[in-house]
């Protein structure tokens, strides 16, 4: 600061010394003009132009300055200098004045950073991936030193590297800090983790390349297709479930052991023999004749016993089933009557609304249990047909 400011005040002591010159050179331009007489050059420039007794100093600017002015007289000059070298010298001044106001007025604000949006060298830089080609590219006397970037706002497509520049006002609590050193990633709650520009632009490039691979590209589709497939399996999986557990009856527990004890008669049924005959015995035809009559007839008395169990069987479920019903029908006269007589209620409404629910359900469930015992008698009698069927075609 001590070194810029030494230098600001001797430009503004040459700007100075610079004006008094321009000033001597218009009083003597027009001295010259007045005279009437007086010896003048060759083409007609008054001498007293170039008596530079007065001034101090001799700088590039008065030289400049006066080859204006003989130029203006028709003078060829003192060098040959067109106008535009000029213009393009005064520019360059100017400019050089400009940054050195802004350097002022940044040392004035002390540690403020400057918004990219009010810099014109960096005013074109929206993304990330220009804000780091930018400072890839600029030089020690740049005067953006950092800029402040937030994330891009991509739905559910997972970019980490698009990131867009905004002023420092704007950013979030998690937000990206961009500058000649590297990137620096700002989150609540963890730690800043800073990355080099040479590492943050490759793994830039290297995730922007594993993206056109199509199992990346389409990974999100894919998998939400995939998703989409299997719940629609398991809802028509479930929905079959709930159908056969309303009409399988070994899901039903009303029927489900009367049904193994009618399957171990069954067994017993395709034991029976119809046909004897030991081995190493020679056997007549009368003789044989009897002996299956006698085996059969003891196949008889073990198919009817067999049947008799499966009718128990059947009976008993019936009544069950039906008995069910009955105390499920019974149960809220039983209540109705006992509230009628004065009894003190022990339950809550709650409670008892909670029961009623409860005894509502099961009643529908043994309404259809009684529904199902056509079907149930029906399937005991196919299993002993089919029993007595497989017993035949074997003998």
């Amino acid at each position: 600061r001590s070194m810029e400011g030494g230098r600001s005040r001797t430009m503004r002591r040459r700007k100075e010394e610079e004006d008094i010159n321009m000033l001597a050179v218009a009083e003597r331009l027009q001295t010259a003009n007045r005279r009437d007489e007086g010896q003048m050059l060759s083409n007609g420039v008054a001498p007293e132009l170039f008596d530079l007794k007065g001034m101090k100093t001799m700088t590039k600017q008065y030289e400049e300055e006066l080859d204006v002015l003989l130029r203006a007289r028709g003078h060829p000059g003192m060098k040959v200098v067109d106008m535009n070298t000029l213009s393009e010298k005064r520019k360059s001044e100017k400019n050089t004045r400009t940054t050195l106001l802004r350097q002022r007025s940044f040392e004035a604000r002390g540690s403020e950073i400057h918004s990219v949006d009010t810099l014109h060298a960096s005013a074109s830089v929206k993304t990330g991936t220009q804000a780091v080609q930018f400072f890839a590219t600029a030089d020690e006397s740049e005067e953006t030193k950092v800029m402040f970037l937030n994330r891009c706002d991509t739905g559910l497509d997972f970019r980490p590297y698009d990131l867009v520049v905004i002023p420092r006002e704007e950013i979030k609590s998690e937000h990206f800090t961009i500058s000649a050193s590297g990137v620096v990633h700002i989150n609540p709650g963890v730690p800043a983790q800073f990355t080099p520009l040479s590492e943050w632009w490759r793994a830039s490039s290297i995730f922007s390349t594993l993206r056109t691979i199509p199992f990346f590209k389409n990974y999100l589709v894919s998998k939400t297709r995939l998703l989409w497939f299997e719940n629609v399996r398991y809802r028509k999986y479930c929905q079959i479930r709930r159908r056969l557990v309303s009409r399988l009856f070994l899901a039903k527990k009303a029927f489900f052991s009367i049904l193994m004890e009618i399957n171990r008669q069954t067994v017993d049924v395709r034991n029976v023999k119809f046909i004897q005959v030991k081995d190493k015995t020679t056997y007549s035809i009368d003789d044989f004749a009897e002996s299956q009559t006698g085996v059969r007839s003891q196949a008889t008395k073990v198919f009817e016993s067999i049947c008799d169990k499966v009718q128990t069987l059947l009976e008993k479920v019936c009544e069950d089933v039906s008995s069910r019903v009955r105390q499920l029908e019974l149960g809220p006269k039983e209540d109705e009557a006992a509230n009628s007589n004065g009894k003190v209620r022990s339950k809550s409404m709650q409670q008892e609304k909670q029961e009623a629910i409860a005894r509502q359900r099961a009643l529908a469930l043994a309404r259809q249990e009684v529904g199902l015992l056509t079907n149930f008698i029906r399937l005991a009698d196919y299993m002993m047909v089919e029993s007595l069927m497989t017993l035949t075609v074997e003998s």
